[in-house]
């Protein structure tokens, strides 16, 4: 079976809400720029925070009273921040 791929351009914000959900993973496709690569392991890290702590299923939403940690949900400014700072640390990956 010959693998098919695909090339697309996504909004930071809408991969942040499919990491966050658990629907994508980094491991599912590859970046085809270092600024990229460093913009989707910051995204995966900040999602990766929010959810510490949380003991709610990846594909519920916290309820308040009902989730142990402060609410999960990546935000438009979390991700603009990330989106906006220059990348720090270019030879990690």
């Amino acid at each position: 079976m010959q693998t098919t791929h695909i090339n697309l351009a996504i909004s930071a914000e809408k991969l942040a809400k499919l990491i966050q959900s658990g629907d994508v993973c980094a491991a599912d496709f590859r970046c085809l720029d270092q600024a990229s690569k460093q913009k989707v392991w910051q995204l995966c890290l900040l999602c990766c925070s929010n959810r510490v702590g949380c003991l709610q299923s990846c594909n519920s939403s916290c309820a308040g009273s009902e989730c142990n940690s402060s609410d999960p949900s990546i935000n438009s400014q979390q991700v603009g921040d990330i989106m906006s700072a220059p990348n720090k640390w270019t030879n990690i990956i």
